[in-house]
């Protein structure tokens, strides 16, 4: 919990700082901002280790399954996109962090371009992304977030 209260407290102070920084709306300092959340957040969740209960339940013993050559991205109880992601990892490595590294790295990435590309406020996104809790559920829903990630940039299609 200690790292988390960290997180959010270096966050506060890291957004402030940047506002702080410089009179009116600056898209540089905007990106860059966001590029130093990606690599905190997309770390901070990369590396965690049993965090949440589908970790130890779901995540890694499935992708140990795929170690068995004969399993299909059909007829299986996950989604077959999220099967092709972990086949296509499990081709480069056979430790399961690394999927949790992978889909970290990705919807904490594309949350940080959905932001760059809508926001008005990056800061007060990511704020409210952290306080929101949607970063902490993000490790335990990691299927759902992608989901969820996707349909935000397909926002953007029903707009036209």
């Amino acid at each position: 919990m200690l790292t988390y209260d960290l997180l959010l407290g270096g966050m506060l102070l890291l957004a402030g700082l940047f506002q702080i920084g410089g009179k009116g709306k600056n898209r540089k300092r905007e990106l860059t901002f966001l590029l130093i959340v990606f690599v905190i957040l997309g770390v901070t969740s990369a590396i965690r280790y049993s965090t949440g209960i589908d970790y130890s339940y779901t995540y890694a013993p499935g992708y140990e399954q795929l170690q068995n050559p004969d399993i299909s991205l059909f007829g299986h109880h996950y989604e077959p996109g999220y099967m092709l992601l972990q086949k296509i990892v499990a081709f480069f490595s056979s430790n399961y962090q690394m999927i949790f590294v992978v889909t970290s790295l990705l919807i904490i990435g594309l949350f940080c371009i959905c932001y760059a590309k809508y926001s008005s406020n990056v800061y007060l996104s990511v704020m409210l992304f952290l306080l929101l809790s949607e970063y902490y559920c993000t490790m335990n829903f990691i299927r759902q977030s992608i989901a969820g990630i996707i349909a935000l940039f397909a926002l953007d299609f029903l707009k036209k």
